[in-house]
C-alpha cells in the first residue's frame, strides 16, 4: 500500500515537472515568435525610412530640375527677342522650300530640326505660330496625325486670322478624319465638322483651302 501510495506521488511530481518543462519550452517559443515579428517590424520601419529619405531626395531632384526649366525657359524668353522679324521670317521661308522638296526625307528632317529648333529657342516669337503650322504639316507627312493635331490647333490659336490658318484648319480636319483600325470615331467626325464649319462658314478666310473644306463637309453631310 505504501508502494503504491509513493508511487502516486512520484508519479504527481513528475507529470508537474513536464508540464513545467512544456510550459517553459511554450514561454521560450512565444518569446521566439515575439521577438522575431518585432525584428521584422523594426526591418519594415526601417525600409520606410530609407524609403522616405528617397523619396525627399528625389522631391529635391525635382524642384532643381523644374527651376532648371524655368530658367531656361526664362533665358529662351531673353534670347526670343534677339531675333528679327527678317530673320524670322528666312527661317520660315527655308522650311517651307525644304517641305516643298517632294519625297525627299532627309529635306523633311531638316526642315523639321529647323522648325523644332525655332519653338525650343523663341517661344514667345511672333512667327510661333507659323513655326507650329509647318510641324503640324511634317508630322501629317509623316503619318502622325495625333502629333499633328495639337499643333495645327496651335497654329490656329496663335494666329486664328493668320495667312496659314485656313490650311491650317484644313489639315486638322484631315488629321480628324484619319481612321483608327478602320473607322472615324464619332467623336472625331463631329469635331472634323465643327472645324470645317468654322473654316468655311465663318466669313473669316477665302481662298483655296476654304473651297476645299466646302466640299469636304458636304460629303460629311450626306
Amino acid at each position: 500500500m505504501k508502494k503504491i501510495f509513493i508511487l502516486s506521488i512520484i508519479g504527481v511530481l513528475v507529470g508537474n515537472y513536464c508540464y513545467c518543462d512544456v510550459q517553459k519550452n511554450d514561454d521560450k517559443n512565444t518569446a521566439e515568435i515575439d521577438v522575431d515579428q518585432n525584428q521584422r517590424i523594426d526591418e519594415l520601419w526601417r525600409k520606410i525610412s530609407e524609403l522616405e529619405k528617397r523619396i525627399s531626395v528625389l522631391e529635391q531632384q525635382n524642384a532643381s530640375v523644374n527651376n532648371n526649366v524655368v530658367s531656361s525657359n526664362n533665358a529662351n524668353t531673353e534670347v526670343a527677342k534677339e531675333i528679327t522679324n527678317e530673320e524670322a521670317e528666312k527661317i520660315m521661308d527655308k522650311v517651307s522650300s525644304l517641305i516643298d522638296e517632294d519625297g525627299d526625307d532627309e529635306a523633311r528632317q531638316e526642315a523639321k530640326q529647323l522648325v523644332t529648333n525655332f519653338l525650343n529657342n523663341y517661344p514667345k516669337h511672333l512667327y510661333v505660330g507659323q513655326a507650329h503650322f509647318y510641324l503640324g504639316k511634317i508630322l501629317l507627312d509623316e503619318q502622325n496625325h495625333g502629333e499633328a493635331r495639337h499643333h495645327f490647333i496651335k497654329s490656329v490659336e496663335l494666329n486664328p486670322k493668320g495667312k496659314k490658318a485656313p490650311e491650317a484648319l484644313y489639315r486638322l480636319s484631315v488629321c480628324l478624319l484619319h481612321k483608327e483600325n478602320g473607322k472615324i470615331s464619332n467623336e472625331n467626325k463631329s469635331m472634323a465638322k465643327k472645324v470645317l464649319d468654322q473654316l468655311v462658314n465663318s466669313g473669316n478666310y477665302a481662298g483655296e483651302y476654304v473651297e476645299k473644306g466646302k466640299k469636304k463637309l458636304a460629303r460629311l453631310d450626306k
